[in-house]
């Protein structure tokens, strides 16, 4: 479950830098919401330069990859042959592939991917197409997740279609959009929505927001130095439900035998992966005075960071965003977490965790 499969080599991969590994954003939302027009806009900000774009539309008529390519996108690729999320992803990777290669062959400089998916797709595939890749692994790493929220139609929609619950609940920023035409009112009511979906979520209205999550060159874990991301969740009530995502909140006190919980955490990974969307963490471990970040998708995880600056307190929490059967999966960890707590003992000064290694 969290230990990454092997890497193995990509082509080329030999040449590229690890700690400059190309970050690959997905732009997701409703189709209508605006994701083209952003992805335009920002195309144009020099902040933006090197960003490579690849379009997900069901037709075959490529109406946004020439949008896109109007508005100064050299790299646009256009995938028309269905819905990532219902694919193989054989063509995704086969695109990021000769992306990646034409920057190495020097035709192209790329300092960003971004994947604006259709409208009706499940963001949480495509990012295990990629991200997990073991073939894209040493080129590639997750930037995260940018979903568009239309303020006017969009609770209306989410009604209606349950994908709409699953953009939300893999997000890290959530920008609303048609503000300007719904008013501060529905604006505010649209985002307390989408934070009792995702309480760890960013949610503005500035498109600025947007632009600066895309732009970032550092790792969700190197932002994590700011506890927005856990202590927003805190105020969400440990078993609390909406009708098809919920949201539960695990915090521990004491240092943990990491290898121990990370033994029993795959195998409940094992059994409700499917379930649980989402899963950001702090892990207060007893072999490095550093809190361990997990940040996974389904029972997929990222490779953990050790965070050099950490303004919180020395103690594990968990934050699960996940569908029907989650509520028994947090349990679970909550239980084998608790029984992998070592209190007051003296912490190991160690560079790395030997586990994920």
């Amino acid at each position: 479950m969290l230990k990454p499969p092997v890497q193995q080599a990509d082509l080329g991969a030999a040449a590229v830098n690890p700690a400059a590994r190309v970050p690959v954003f997905i732009v997701t939302g409703y189709l209508g919401s605006g994701k083209t027009t952003l992805i335009a806009e920002l195309l144009g900000d020099p902040a933006m330069a090197g960003t490579a774009v690849i379009v997900n539309e069901l037709a075959e008529a490529g109406i946004d990859q020439t949008v896109l390519a109007d508005a100064q996108g050299d790299d646009v690729v256009l995938l028309s042959n269905g819905c990532l999320c219902c694919g193989r992803g054989t063509d995704l990777a086969n695109a990021i592939r000769q992306l990646l290669q034409r920057a190495r062959a020097g035709e192209t400089q790329i300092a960003r991917i971004l994947i604006e998916t259709s409208g009706a797709a499940d963001p949480g595939p495509i990012a295990r197409q990629v991200c997990f890749d073991p073939q894209l692994r040493a080129s590639l790493r997750y930037g995260g997740v940018l979903c568009l929220f239309d303020t006017m139609f969009g609770e209306g929609l989410l009604a209606r279609d349950a994908v709409g619950y699953r953009q939300i609940a893999l997000a890290d920023t959530v920008l609303l959009t048609k503000t300007d035409l719904a008013g501060d009112a529905a604006a505010d009511q649209a985002a307390a929505k989408v934070l009792s979906l995702n309480a760890t979520a960013e949610v503005s209205a500035d498109r600025a927001v947007a632009r600066i999550f895309l732009s970032a060159r550092e790792s969700l874990a190197e932002r994590a130095s700011s506890i927005r991301w856990f202590s927003s969740a805190i105020a969400t009530p440990p078993w609390a439900h909406e009708a098809t995502v919920g949201t539960w909140t695990i915090r521990l006190d004491g240092a943990l035998d990491w290898p121990r919980a990370e033994m029993l955490m795959r195998a409940i990974y094992d059994r409700y992966g499917e379930a649980i969307l989402r899963t950001k963490g702090v892990i207060n471990t007893l072999d490095d005075p550093r809190p361990l970040v997990i940040h996974g998708i389904n029972r997929h995880f990222h490779r953990p960071i050790r965070l050099r600056n950490w303004d919180g307190e020395a103690e594990t929490r968990l934050v699960l965003i996940g569908l029907a059967g989650t509520e028994n999966a947090a349990r679970e960890i909550e239980e084998a977490l608790s029984r992998c707590r070592v209190p007051n003992e003296p912490r190991l000064d160690r560079e790395d965790a030997r586990i994920f290694a």
